[in-house]
């Protein structure tokens, strides 16, 4: 049973007024027989419209006043009976759900005027939140900060002694070789020989040729008229009036005194000459497992401007470590002071919380 509004309670009487329970609208007062938004015959189904109980059918209305209902239209369709033609261009009404939702918001409209009130409690709760989220958060990155340092940087200081050692060396095998070269005099290395030279010209060089004087182009102050400048004389006027002057920027031209340049010709001995310099033939990688690196394996004669060249840099030079308290490791070091560490050493050694090597042993 649907309750009827106020206006339709006044205006109900004789005549076809229902509600069609296949679409959900009232009566469009097409005829007496079928609803006129979905065709549906009246006999169908029960289509009347209640309230407090009431059947509208006892009340009497009329065709015109039916149309004259306050009443909130709702979405309507063809529930299969056949639109009438004569409906099919009217607008369609609203849904009975939106007609609820109005009458919702006429009965609750007067809560939307209120005014909003801000309670002082509820304030206070969401700054004592936003202060205890901040404090929490606070806590839990000192925390995963102090975590990461404790396990990762806090060390304690144990023992270690030298395993055993590991290198590798590159040598070069070098040739003492003679160069000829051309240069000038000027550039020619100290230790050449058998020069041929030639007086020659060699480039155009700017040297200094004395002074001169230029106009350039710039901005000067210039000296104008300015506003009279007088003194009140006490009785509306003025009196010791004297002429004043301002200073502007007009552009000018002023002298300037600059030093010039001439073009020389410059010429030099260009020589011919001997040069002796090392050359590397070949390089050849050597490694061991003792503390004595050196040049192994196949023996190559070094005969007269030749000669065996080590490259410490490019070498590999390295400590195997053991301890009772972490497992074996090795760290690499510099020719020097890999050199240092002699056999069973024993070391200092840096270790964290989670028993890894931190740093490398000193000798």
């Amino acid at each position: 049973m649907v309750e009827a509004t106020a206006a339709q309670w006044a205006m109900k009487g004789s005549g076809p007024n229902w509600f069609c329970n296949y679409c959900g609208c009232e009566n469009p007062v097409y005829n007496e027989t079928n609803c006129g938004y979905c065709g549906a015959p009246i006999g169908t189904v029960e289509t009347t419209v209640g309230r407090k109980g009431v059947k509208l059918s006892a009340f009497v209305s009329t065709a015109g006043t039916a149309t004259a209902y306050e009443t909130t239209k709702v979405e309507h369709g063809d529930a299969g009976w056949g639109i009438p033609e004569e409906r099919r261009e009217v607008p369609s009404p609203i849904s009975r759900v939106q007609r609820n939702e109005s009458s919702r918001m006429e009965t609750s409209g007067y809560r939307d005027e209120m005014p909003a009130i801000s309670s002082p409690l509820m304030k206070d709760r969401k700054k004592l939140i936003a202060i205890a989220g901040g404090v929490i958060g606070t806590v839990l990155f000192g925390l995963i900060v102090w975590l990461i340092w404790y396990w990762n940087f806090d060390t304690v200081t144990r023992t270690c002694w030298v395993q055993g050692f590991h290198w590798e060396q590159t040598l070069g095998v070098e040739e003492y070789q003679t160069f000829s070269k051309t240069d000038w005099a000027s550039e020619m290395p100290s230790d050449a020989y058998n020069e041929s030279c030639t007086y020659s010209f060699k480039e155009w060089k700017k040297v200094e040729d004395g002074t001169e004087e230029v106009d350039v182009q710039t901005t000067c102050d210039k000296e104008v008229p300015g506003e009279p400048v007088c003194d009140d004389d006490g009785a509306g006027g003025v009196t010791n009036c004297r002429s004043t002057t301002d200073t502007i920027k007009v552009p000018c031209t002023v002298k300037e005194k600059r030093t010039k340049y001439k073009d020389v010709a410059v010429h030099e001995d260009k020589c011919t000459y001997n040069v002796d310099r090392w050359v590397e033939l070949n390089r050849y990688t050597t490694s061991g497992e003792d503390h004595f690196p050196y040049y192994y394996g196949e023996v190559v004669e070094i005969p007269n401007r030749l000669r065996l060249v080590q490259y410490p840099n490019l070498g590999i030079y390295s400590v195997y470590f053991g301890s009772e308290y972490v497992d074996p490791f090795s760290r690499n070091y510099d020719l020097t002071t890999w050199s240092l560490f002699q056999p069973e050493q024993s070391c200092q050694v840096e270790v964290n919380r989670r028993n890894n090597v931190v740093g490398s042993p000193q000798p």
